[in-house]
């Protein structure tokens, strides 16, 4: 079985889709449940849905692997020795976590977040759910994919993302606890911006590989929301009104990136910021919400500029050649 290569088939991707998906599921139910104080113990209905969804992944892989090598085919591990290290880790990660449940309890809140068991896992986690888009990476050819033929890739992206979310949860607005002026509004400004980086960095490096069909920025900032909004039983529903604007505007400018860096989060938190009163008690000032949207948008533009720095020309080139020659 060769590690040195990650190259998917059509079938690779759609598996690791489909497996991702029942994974990172399960993994948002055991949240939903941690968030709503049900029963705390490794053994749980959510923690089943997590591992089962890994343990038919491993499982596809090597039914996979035999037919291949019965049908002479070569086998590749589908996204390379980083997918090998990502089985590892959430296999090591699992079994550690039932020692430290069993050994120091069951956490709760914050630190059931920044357990070293659970942030092995998450690593893991995105190592493997980015499988198809970090196999796809290096593939020849392939620059400018139909909506079906990106969709797993996509879905895939949106799942590690949604772990990183997942992760820092504490600070997500989507699930702030009030929305009141005061200490508690610093911080979820700080962590708005946070998800904001946490949500446009994947997109951007993907626009820097592909020029992605159009559809592909609504599914990715659609799906990531979804998944956020289920830790608490989308109660906010009408966000998702935000998540599908927002995905809008970045499909209408996929060919400016530097708009689209900044557009994707003005539209998501101006539309959130219009929605969330209808859900919660909302008395932010106009200078705390607009100013929190300026500086997401801000935000996007600045990642947007890394990711796609303007070009240089050949005089600039030849001028700076010396000088780097002598660094």
């Amino acid at each position: 079985m060769d590690t040195s290569t990650g190259a998917m088939s059509r079938r690779d991707e759609l598996a690791f889709a489909v497996f991702s998906t029942w994974s990172v599921v399960g993994l948002f139910l055991d949240g939903w449940s941690h968030r709503h104080d049900k029963p705390e113990t490794f053994f749980t209905p959510y923690h089943l849905v997590l591992y089962s969804g890994f343990a038919a992944a491993v499982l596809w892989w090597a039914t996979e692997s035999s037919r291949r090598r019965r049908a002479g085919e070569p086998f590749t591990v589908p996204g390379g020795r980083l997918t090998v290290l990502a089985v590892a880790m959430i296999a090591l990660g699992g079994g550690a976590d039932m020692v430290w449940h069993e050994v120091f309890g069951v956490e709760a809140d914050t630190e059931a977040l920044l357990s070293p068991t659970h942030l092995l896992l998450f690593v893991g986690g995105v190592l493997l759910t980015s499988a198809p888009v970090r196999a796809a990476w290096s593939a020849a050819g392939d620059v400018a994919p139909t909506l079906v033929e990106f969709l797993p890739r996509v879905l895939t992206l949106a799942l590690a993302t949604s772990i990183a979310a997942f992760v820092t949860q504490f600070v997500h607005p989507f699930l702030a606890d009030t929305f009141l002026p005061g200490d508690a509004a610093d911080e979820w400004i700080g962590g708005l911006f946070l998800h904001t980086v946490i949500l446009m960095v994947p997109l951007l490096t993907v626009l820097r590989r592909w020029r992605v069909p159009p559809g592909t920025v609504t599914v990715y900032v659609t799906a990531v929301t979804l998944l956020v909004l289920g830790l608490e039983a989308f109660e906010r529903w009408p966000v998702v009104i935000a998540a599908l604007v927002a995905g809008a505007v970045g499909d209408a400018l996929l060919d400016r990136p530097h708009a689209l860096g900044a557009a994707v989060p003005a539209a998501l938190w101006a539309v959130f910021f219009a929605v969330v009163p209808f859900t919660d008690d909302f008395d932010w000032t106009v200078e705390l919400w607009a100013g929190a949207t300026t500086v997401a948008a801000l935000g996007g533009l600045v990642l947007a500029v890394l990711a796609f720095p303007p070009p240089v020309s050949g005089a600039q080139t030849a001028e700076r050649a010396p000088e780097r020659a002598r660094s």
